[in-house]
């Protein structure tokens, strides 16, 4: 039965306020009135005025806005009842509410509110991991989810956005109060969070612009919207921080100044976000190639060093905040520092280490303080600050041993660990991805970690399908290097049975499973005893194996192909490999992957054949009486990529020394004529001015084998390519 709401024909004021009254701060009478279809239609049919309104239609258009903006506000699943028609009912009601400031007001509030509330069922959060919490009752369905992507479409659409913005594109219009422009704000900071409507309000004329001027506005709440919403425009887009930053005109303030000043600020709001803002900035610029030194922060001008270290300051002062404010701190250092050493050694000057300390042991006591109201406000906001502290100590460690040193050291890693079994997914992923940071380090380092039960742990991570898969992923990465050159936990693993629940994982459905499955076994295999490498593959199968080295997917390929490298490190071990396998099923393998585009796969086959050359007279002459394999090396002596020229060289190098079985002077000269035969010398000469020495080197040891002389101490077979070491993650 519909509730006492006025018809469009009979407007009675006096209703709609006290239905106004009777829904603000009553969510059990707001979801009956959401449930309510016929009532929720005769509200939305008010914000449709005639074409001539009149004082008493304007005030039933904003008092019907006020009620829908009312049932929008944490509305979760029962946002539903208010989709599709809200969004373009709220749209349409924009223009004929332009002549009334109070109904403008009213009906942008409206549509603020509907808009966080959408973005809120469609994601993702506008600062944390990423991993969504979902609370009982309240998963968004797919239909509700995609009711809500259409709406905000539809409001980020160039067709309505213009009109949504308008007040604070023209601020000398009667109607654009400050009131106006703050709600539009607001609007924008809460709800730009995908690529594309981030793309859609940098896409309206002087939008970036109009936005910076409301930083000199009087009002605290339209600032701290306007730092929040150009930190959202500029988020991981270079052009639009360039754009920002750009000099104006003579005399005009420029907005580095600006934002710089606001660190300063007396409000901690306002200093939140002027640090997210410039964190937004410097993050947006494209990383530097990969290199053996440590990533450092790239700064585009005007940013100077100076201003990141002030940043970093800035930002660690907040932390002696309290509630979302200091969490949100917390998070923005997370991204700040992360692949960047300079900015991480600074903050750790500034003694955030003890403080994170102190910050971790704050919100596990107030969750236990509190574990009778899980859920409550004070509960949820601790969950966030452990997540964002974990996260900030993983950025931290992921790529300086001091600092994984430091917190091992500040006795960090049980709180860690404990962290693995919380409750809250980004608490978990946090920590998993602290435990992936710590494990990168030196040995000594590792072996702590390892003494402390990680390895078991990690892998009860990653075999527990009742987890998410994200965060199963980052535990099999904390695994890969765990195991990673002569780790203890190879042996502990294949006597404790994870080495099953890792052949499992290699036959998941999802994809990242299966790469850092066999990542992790790679690993393993990596100049492993021959014992532990046959008990490894007697559970991983042989045919599984081959299946595995034969998939469609370049990822699982390239991995499948690195373990047969590290399988194939002795003798003793390729013989194994062309026993079980079957040296012409191998061979055919390997030489199809020589042909294939993907250069990943190339260096890894080219990787395997260059180790199997490294053996006995016997192995040699299975790689040479194949014509496909000996044209195929030969044409990788002329790739564009390096490594794999320098593979092929070693590949030949290794091919033309004399087996370690010893020299049979026959047998050599056989396997020298048969080099010849594929036309190899031509080539080589030609790579003995290559630009690598890594080229240069090889090339000059295959052609001193090729002129009949041994070669002699012979480097080692995985020397040609860093690839062919174990790796972290």
């Amino acid at each position: 039965m519909a509730l006492d709401v006025p018809s469009l024909d009979v407007v009675d004021v006096e209703a709609l306020r006290a239905l106004k009254h009777s829904v603000i701060g009553d969510p059990a009478r707001k979801r009956e009135v959401l449930e309510d279809a016929e009532t929720v239609a005769r509200l939305i049919d008010l914000l449709s005025p005639p074409p001539t309104p009149t004082p008493l239609t304007l005030n039933a258009l904003t008092q019907s806005s006020i009620i829908l903006g009312s049932l929008s506000y944490n509305a979760g699943p029962h946002l539903r009842h208010l989709l599709p028609a809200l969004p373009r009912a709220l749209l349409s009601a924009l223009p004929a509410s332009r002549v009334d400031a109070r109904a403008l007001e009213a009906v942008l509030r409206a549509l603020k509110e509907l808009c966080v509330a959408m973005v809120d069922v469609v994601g993702p959060r506008v600062w944390g991991t990423g991993f969504e919490p979902v609370r009982p009752g309240e998963a968004a369905t797919d239909a509700l989810r995609d009711l809500a992507e259409q709406g905000l479409d539809e409001v980020f659409s160039l067709d309505h956005l213009p009109l949504v913005l308008e007040p604070l594109l023209v601020p000398s219009a009667s109607e654009s109060t400050p009131t106006a422009r703050t709600l539009v704000l607001t609007l924008l900071a809460l709800s730009v969070r995908a690529r594309r409507h981030q793309a859609a309000v940098l896409a309206v004329p002087n939008a970036l612009e109009s936005v910076f001027h409301a930083l000199g506005s009087a009002q605290s709440k339209a600032r701290e919207a306007a730092l929040e919403t150009l930190a959202a425009l500029v988020k991981d887009d270079r052009q639009a921080s360039s754009r920002l930053l750009r000099p104006h005109a003579p005399g005009r303030v420029p907005v580095f100044n600006t934002v710089r000043d606001l660190l300063s600020d007396r409000s901690a709001l306002i200093r939140l976000g002027a640090c997210i803002l410039l964190a937004n900035i410097i993050k947006s610029q494209p990383l530097r190639p990969l290199s053996a030194s440590p990533p450092k922060a790239v700064l585009p001008a005007p940013l100077t060093h100076e201003t990141a270290l002030a940043l970093v300051g800035a930002l660690v002062r907040l932390f002696d905040e309290v509630g979302e404010l200091r969490t949100r701190a917390v998070f923005a250092l997370a991204t700040l520092v992360a692949d960047a050493v300079d900015l991480v050694q600074a903050a750790c000057k500034l003694g955030v280490v003890d403080k994170l300390r102190a910050l971790l042991e704050d919100s596990t006591r107030e969750e236990e303080d509190e574990y009778s109201v899980s859920g409550s406000l004070n509960s949820e906001e601790s969950v966030r600050l452990r997540e964002g502290v974990l996260l900030l100590l993983s950025s931290l460690a992921m790529h300086d041993d001091p600092v994984r040193s430091t917190l091992i050291e500040s006795h960090l890693l049980p709180p860690i660990l404990a962290s693995l079994r919380h409750s809250a997914i980004g608490v978990r992923a946090s920590a998993a991805q602290c435990v992936r940071a710590l494990s990168r380090s030196v040995g000594i380092l590792r072996t702590s970690l390892v003494d402390s039960g990680v390895g078991k742990t990690m892998v009860e991570v990653a075999g527990d399908e009742a987890e998410d898969a994200r965060v199963r992923v980052v535990a099999l990465m904390a695994l890969c290097n765990l195991v990673n050159a002569f780790s203890p936990l190879q042996e502990a693993l294949l006597r404790d049975g994870s080495v099953q629940v890792l052949v499992d994982l290699t036959r998941s459905e999802n994809v990242g499973l299966r790469v850092n499955a066999l990542f992790a076994l790679k690993n393993m295999l990596y100049k492993a005893p021959s014992d532990l490498k046959r008990s490894v593959l007697s559970i991983l199968g042989w045919e599984h194996l081959y299946s595995l080295l034969s998939s469609p997917l370049p990822e699982i390929a390239e991995q499948s192909l690195w373990l047969l490298k590290n399988v194939a490190a002795r003798v003793a071990d390729v013989d194994h490999l062309f026993h079980s396998l079957g040296h012409s099923r191998l061979l055919e393998l390997l030489e199809h992957r020589l042909a294939v585009p993907e250069p990943a796969l190339v260096l890894q086959a080219v990787g395997v054949l260059n180790n199997i050359a490294t053996g006995s007279t016997a192995h040699k002459r299975a790689i040479l009486e194949r014509q496909g394999l000996g044209t195929g090396v030969r044409g990788l002596l002329n790739h564009s990529d390096e490594s794999i020229r320098s593979a092929a060289a070693w590949t030949l190098k290794n091919l033309i020394e004399p087996p370690p079985e010893g020299h049979h002077r026959r047998a050599h000269a056989e396997t020298l004529a048969k080099v010849r035969q594929f036309g190899y010398e031509r080539p080589l000469h030609q790579l003995r001015d290559d630009p690598s020495y890594n080229v240069r080197e090889p090339v000059r040891l295959a052609l001193h084998g090729l002129e009949g002389s041994s070669v002699g101490g012979g480097l080692h077979p995985h020397a040609y390519s860093p690839a062919a070491r174990g790796s972290g993650r």
